[in-house]
Order: C-alpha cells, then sequence, then structure tokens
C-alpha cells in the first residue's frame, strides 16, 4: 500500500505496509541503533538518536545531511507497546511550534501496517515538507526489514555466528534478574508451563505444548549472570528432520545497569545458529520473548 497524506493542512497520515510484525516494527522506533539505520530521508546521510522511551521521556533524532544537520526534540506521550507511539516533535521545520506524531502499528496476517500522523502544524507548507519527507523515510523503514538492515537490528543472523541480541529496559538489574531466575518472573514472560530449579546444578523445565526444553543451570551472578545449558530438548516443528537442535547448546543473559537506572540485556543462544531446521523459528521467538522479560 502505498504511502499517503491526509487532506487536512495541518495534518499528514502516511500509511506503508511492513514485512514484519508488530514487535518488530514497535522495536524499529524505539531502538537508537535501528533508527540511524532507516530514518534518513533526502539528503541525510547518517542519524543518531538518544531515546527514553516512556511517557514523558525525551528524545533528541539529529539527521545529518552533506550540507547540514536536522535537529529534531519532543517527548514521549502515548507508550503502548507494540501497537501505539505518541511524541511531541519541534525542529526548525516547525518553527520550533510544538506538533505531535501518532505512531500506530496493525497486525496484517504476517505483515504489519504503519500508519503515522503527524499533526498540529501552522502552516500548510510545514506540512507539504513533512508529507515528502515522511514518506521517504516509511519506504526506508519497508527497506530496512526487507533487506540486511533488519538482521543488524535484531538478533545476528551471519553464516556460523552464535544468535544474539540486546534489549534496553527501564527497570533495576535485580528486577530484571528475578524474572530470569523464579518461577513467577520466568512464567510472566516465556511459559506459565514451568518448573523452575533455584541454584547452579538444578534443572528446570519449560514446555510448550509438546515442545519443551530442559536447561541446566550452570551459572547465577546475582543481578549481572543468568548461564543455562540445554541438556534435553524436543521442539515440535512440522516437518524437522530433527526435534532436539538446542540439546548441548548454552544460553547466557548479561546484565549490566545504566545510567538512568535501568538494565541492558546482552543475550546470547550460543549453537544456535543459522542453517539449524529450527534458526528462523527461534530468532524470532527470541527476539520476541527477551523484549517481554
Amino acid at each position: 500500500m502505498p504511502a499517503t497524506a491526509g487532506e487536512a493542512y495541518n495534518k499528514v497520515v502516511i500509511r506503508r505496509m511492513l514485512p514484519a510484525t508488530r514487535e518488530e516494527v514497535f522495536s524499529a522506533w524505539t531502538d537508537p541503533e535501528s533508527i540511524a539505520q532507516w530514518m534518513c530521508p533526502g539528503g541525510v546521510t547518517s542519524a543518531e538518536a538518544q531515546l527514553d522511551v516512556r511517557v514523558g521521556g525525551s528524545y533528541r533524532i539529529l539527521m545529518k545531511g552533506e550540507t547540514q544537520d536536522y535537529d529534531y526534540t519532543g517527548e514521549y506521550q502515548v507508550v503502548e507497546p507494540p501497537s501505539k507511539l505518541a511524541f511531541t516533535w519541534t525542529s526548525k521545520g516547525t518553527d520550533y511550534h510544538t506538533t505531535l506524531v501518532t505512531v500506530e502499528i496493525f497486525a496484517r496476517g504476517e505483515q504489519s501496517e504503519l500508519v503515522l500522523t503527524h499533526e498540529r502544524f501552522v502552516t500548510p507548507e510545514q506540512a507539504k515538507r513533512h508529507e515528502g519527507g515522511w514518506g521517504q523515510i516509511a519506504e526506508r523503514l519497508a527497506a530496512y526489514f526487507a533487506g540486511a538492515g533488519r538482521k543488524q537490528g535484531r538478533g545476528h543472523q551471519n553464516p556460523g555466528t552464535d544468535f544474539t541480541c540486546k534489549v534496553d529496559f527501564s527497570v533495576s538489574p535485580s528486577t530484571v534478574y528475578r524474572a530470569l531466575t523464579t518461577q513467577e518472573g520466568l512464567a510472566g514472560w516465556w511459559t506459565t508451563d514451568c518448573e523452575v530449579g533455584r541454584q547452579v546444578g538444578d534443572r528446570s523445565i519449560f514446555r510448550f505444548g509438546r515442545t519443551y526444553n530442559v536447561m541446566k543451570i550452570a551459572g547465577l551472578v546475582p543481578d549481572r549472570e543468568v548461564r543455562w545449558e540445554c541438556v534435553e530438548q524436543h521442539h515440535d516443528l512440522p516437518g524437522a528432520k530433527r526435534t532436539d537442535e538446542w540439546a548441548g547448546t548454552a544460553v547466557a543473559f548479561r546484565l549490566t545497569a545504566k545510567e538512568d537506572g535501568g538494565t541492558a540485556l546482552y543475550f546470547e543462544h550460543r549453537g544456535l545458529r543459522p542453517g539449524l531446521e529450527c534458526y528462523d523459528v527461534c530468532e524470532r521467538g527470541w527476539n520476541f520473548f527477551c523484549k517481554a522479560v
């Protein structure tokens, strides 16, 4: 579906189908490294983003062009993953008047529809300029998901490399650690059908219908690291020749405290690599579940 603009002079509406899930699209809008790859309209060659994605949190996006830079600032008004973001938008292009951008993400089968509304412009000329810019950004976002940029913005998918990803949370490392080590915590983000060990050497069982994983707790460093070794698995994947590709692999959750009091989670699944029959399913699963911790 092509991008379209609203008729009212003080409002621009952009619609674009994207080859990604709602969770992936929402993540692309809230990850500075992702934004740097696709928020580059017109003559912009690169972008830098500083994001505090919470209601009341601020952001700054600096788009760098060949002859000049463009600075955009604002504050988040709505944060509803994975379906909606709203934030104020102020720049030289709005004559430093505060406007409002709303990003809505709708599931459309295996794809998502992006509906971006930018309103509260003071003049028709402002709206016209932003219509072109947002249209180009929507096209670049679609290309990002369709190409290599998507792979960089999510977990690593290079042949021969283990799956990794990084997720930022607004809560403390101790809160994230509890979500990774307790029955209540793991049931809240991975699966409710689980039996969770408490100390190194214990085994935890996680069931997903007919699929199950048995994880031996290999290491625990309070508020810093959780390591598992998969000692047994049955993956109910239709058509798969092997149902135990996780057996012998290892999972690590490493936590780093951020200056703002939040937590950076560095996740690695050693042995989960492109070429395995289960890789695509597991890659999508970890990208989704890690954000739900």
